[in-house]
């Protein structure tokens, strides 16, 4: 598992959909927040987070370990209480982790390890809002991921060619693992 493309680091926008509810942001949107760009970005700040989120579409299902979260260097910076979720389906979720609290990290990085004991692979993650507020007007640079994809299952064999079910609940990715070729 590690920070690497196409999902990791650099400039996502083409194969990650960002989305926002709730943060309002000024001098960006949400999109920048992936666009590879460590230095700068847009700022918010928002009173009460409790229900706001932050929601990534990675087009296909990866099992996301680690989030590190670059901002501008606050000392006394706090951001509130967060849930990592995943979703198949971006309309139920399951909760990954314990929630847990963001707050300025070192020199402006935060590693947020609550996705860490991950082992279920998700189309859809967020963070959810669960308390408190983001209490500084600050830039926010970019979101970066340790992700992997998903191990293959069990491996079958149709018509003399092998193929993998990957462990996905709202799809199976058959591939033909001879060639590593996506076959449907």
């Amino acid at each position: 598992m590690a920070y690497t493309s196409p999902y990791g680091t650099g400039d996502r926008r083409s194969v990650i959909t960002a989305t926002v509810s709730g943060l309002t942001f000024g001098a960006g949107n949400v999109t920048n927040l992936i666009d590879g760009v460590t230095n700068a970005g847009p700022y918010t700040s928002h009173a009460n987070i409790t229900g706001d989120w932050l929601k990534w579409d990675f087009t296909a299902s990866i099992i996301l370990t680690e989030i590190t979260f670059k901002k501008q260097n606050w000392a006394s910076s706090v951001y509130g209480t967060w849930q990592a979720q995943g979703s198949h389906n971006d309309s139920s979720w399951d909760n990954i982790g314990s929630a847990f609290a963001i707050d300025n990290g070192t020199a402006g990085v935060s590693v947020l390890t609550a996705l860490s004991g991950n082992t279920t692979a998700y189309r859809y993650y967020r963070l959810l809002g669960v308390s408190g507020a983001w209490a500084q007007t600050s830039d926010i640079f970019e979101f970066e991921f340790s992700w992997t994809y998903p191990v293959p299952r069990d491996i079958k064999t149709i018509d003399g060619v092998a193929y993998a079910d990957i462990k996905s609940v709202d799809s199976i990715l058959i591939a033909d693992v001879k060639n590593f070729n996506t076959v449907s």
